[in-house]
């Protein structure tokens, strides 16, 4: 077999048509043996093996085959190690690992950073994963063998699947949770395809993906090992960009502006106020605190985005309903629209709380059990039903989330749960207006920040002291109204 490589990028920016059509899914792809009906004209196909990709135009395709062996990577990434983010030579790195070993190939992933999908398959099986904390989704279908980028993509392609229990009104208003509990989703018979695991599209059967143990690391070693893998982006993101950067008062927004640093001049800065919020004396306080950070930070183009009140029926409404089951910000996502029309990147904070000992602070140093997992979903908020509760137990069965050497079970959950079912969805409503991109979204960097004793990853030291080592005058100005301090 003759070595074939493909890349083609997304378009510059996304048609306005009258009804939103090119809006619909966006982003999107559905995998499937068979012949599909994709929700606009303008989605393209790619074959490999037996099966087809249909993605719509923005989303962003590059596959290399060699000897039998084929590599399809969907989305925008970069590889840490290689320090590279030429599609193609990725790719070709990626291959060469998989044709020694999947071992190896495992091991070449680790570093990759950015919002994507892979597939491998060597004619014998083909298997799928995504990115670290799973922000280009993955639903499924066993009985169908079909996999889609939308819980509802993949129900409108099979036909419109019934709503399973975790769909229903009754299960929402018992149990009250940010997310259906474990591998479930809103439909019957459909799946999520959570971080650290990988789907086989021969039996449709998941496993657990091998992660390396956490090291125990001075703090001066894990941040300024963050702090190299972080700054290796921002030449990444000037150059697929332009990059706007959401602030926060918050932490989170100091750490990327660390990292950020001599380049800030390359980037576009915005903040976004709810002035209709219930807790609007919280959004002022974001808002004011944000703006004093911009301005002693002498960030050039800092805006706010002001949203007066909730996106109300229409055009755009019903694509957003329509492209995502949850409302977590469709508002927002119609401002970004006109707002960004320009931007290809959307760089977040998020995903830097996987570092810190978040659920064991909230909710208590308990065992590990499905009753403590299904307490987090529902956030104490007065129970859960049987039905989370047997459904947590299946995804920690089928998982293995117990068994990681070295992971706190309590923190693979709120990296895989908590990333790869809440903030995945967010992402979906922005789809219509911008990619998202997160400095943190790698295995090798998340099981650094995980590099720590218990008590320092509670006080979040190895993020003081890299802004510390990074950019200390950020400090200068209250986080979320408060003073910080170093650690010594």
């Amino acid at each position: 077999m003759a070595k074939e490589y493909l890349h083609i990028g997304s378009e510059k920016e996304i048609s306005d048509p009258p009804r939103y059509e090119s809006l619909l899914f966006a982003r999107g792809y559905v995998i499937s043996k068979h012949p599909i009906e994709v929700p606009d004209v303008k989605w393209e196909a790619w074959r490999v093996g037996d099966w087809t990709i249909n993605r719509h135009p923005l989303l962003e395709i590059t596959s290399y085959s060699d000897a039998g062996t084929t590599i399809v990577i969907l989305g925008k990434f970069m590889h840490l190690v290689l320090n590279d983010w030429d599609p193609v030579r990725v790719a070709a790195h990626l291959h060469l690992a998989r044709s020694r070993s999947r071992r190896e190939f495992i091991q070449a992933l680790e570093p990759m950073v950015g919002r994507f999908i892979v597939i491998d398959t060597d004619g014998k099986d083909t298997w799928i994963q995504g990115d670290a904390s799973g922000t280009l989704s993955a639903y499924y279908s066993k009985e169908h063998q079909v996999v889609a980028s939308h819980q509802n993509l993949l129900s409108e392609t099979l036909g419109n699947l019934p709503l399973s229990v975790f769909g229903s009104k009754e299960w929402k208003l018992n149990n009250r949770a940010f997310a259906p509990p474990g591998l479930e989703t809103i439909y019957r018979g459909a799946r999520i395809l959570t971080p650290n695991t990988e789907l086989s599209l021969r039996t449709f059967e998941i496993r657990r993906i091998p992660l390396a143990p956490p090291e125990t690391l001075r703090t001066d070693e894990v941040a300024e090992q963050l702090l190299h893998y972080m700054r290796l982006q921002v030449p990444y993101l000037v150059d697929v960009g332009p990059t706007v950067v959401s602030l926060t008062a918050g932490q989170d927004t100091r750490t990327t502006l660390a990292a950020i640093g001599a380049r800030k001049n390359d980037f576009q800065y915005f903040t976004y106020a709810l002035n209709y919020s219930t807790r609007l004396k919280y959004v002022i306080e974001d808002v004011q605190g944000t703006k004093k950070l911009a301005d002693y930070a002498k960030l050039q183009e800092y805006s706010v985005l002001n949203i007066n009140e909730p996106l109300k029926d229409g055009l755009l409404f019903d694509v957003l309903k329509r492209s995502s089951p949850f409302n977590s910000g469709r508002g927002v996502a119609a401002e970004y629209f006109r707002s960004f029309s320009r931007a290809k990147v959307h760089l977040r904070s998020s995903i830097a709380e996987v570092g810190v000992l978040y659920y064991r602070a909230k909710f208590g140093d308990k065992p590990s059990t499905a009753e403590y997992f299904s307490d987090i979903l529902t956030q104490n908020r007065g129970g859960y039903t049987q039905e989370t509760l047997l459904a947590t137990q299946q995804y920690m069965e089928e998982t293995g989330i117990l068994e990681v050497d070295g992971y706190d079970p309590i923190d693979l959950y709120f990296w895989e749960i908590r990333n790869g079912s809440w903030l995945s969805n967010i992402n979906a409503e922005s789809d219509i207006a911008i990619d998202t991109h997160s400095l943190f979204n790698s295995r090798l960097i998340l099981r650094l920040s995980l590099s720590q004793k218990a008590e320092d990853r509670l006080s979040m030291k190895h993020y003081h002291r890299l802004i510390q080592i990074a950019w200390p005058e950020l400090y200068d100005v209250p986080v979320n109204g408060k003073m910080q301090s170093f650690p010594a």
